[in-house]
């Protein structure tokens, strides 16, 4: 079979077309499993939603937030769940309003994509009250919303798995077990 600068060959196409056959298949079980098709973010928010007591919105769709924290210190809050499958410095942050940004997020990037999947992994999560997000990046001058960057420090500040950096959202060990099971 060829690289990605080559064209595929009739047994490469037959190949392909029969592992995505697979592939399909998986995802309708997944979807099925999560109700939500199973994109990282789809898988992201059920996750989420089990391992942190969030009641997800009736629809993957919600303008603005993902559902609500149901219970502990952030009760009734509105949170919008980003998974991203590499760690990356760069957070989506929507024009309507929510109480709270929760990132999951896979491993460092790789030196090359070429030849490899982004698998759904789970190496870090961050919680970012997105009312002082917003105000810290606009004293900063950045600009806000889709692929906004975020220096490290605010990154690190907003840390509450592995590493707990914040007291916003203080993992149980079941929890931080419950993540684990994304990790690899």
């Amino acid at each position: 079979m060829g690289t990605s600068r080559e064209k595929l060959d009739e047994r490469g196409l037959s190949v392909l077309a029969g592992l995505l056959r697979i592939r399909h298949a998986i995802d309708d079980e997944l979807a099925t499993l999560i109700g939500r098709p199973p994109t990282s973010g789809g898988i992201g928010e059920v996750v989420a939603a089990a391992v942190l007591d969030i009641d997800l919105a009736a629809t993957g769709v919600m303008p603005g937030y993902d559902g609500r924290f149901v219970s502990g210190p952030l009760a009734q809050q509105s949170v919008n769940v980003k998974a991203y499958a590499e760690r990356g410095s760069l957070l989506d942050i929507g024009p309507h309003q929510c109480d709270w940004y929760l990132v999951l997020m896979g491993p460092p990037r790789e030196s090359s994509h070429r030849g490899r999947s982004l698998p759904f992994r789970v190496a870090s999560v961050y919680l970012f009250k997105t009312e002082d997000l917003v105000a810290t990046l606009k004293t900063a001058g950045v600009g806000i919303g889709i692929a906004t960057s975020l220096r490290k420090a605010i990154w690190e500040a907003a840390e509450i798995y592995p590493v707990a950096r914040s007291s916003n959202l203080v993992l149980t060990e079941d929890q931080k077990r419950l993540l684990g099971l994304f990790a690899k």
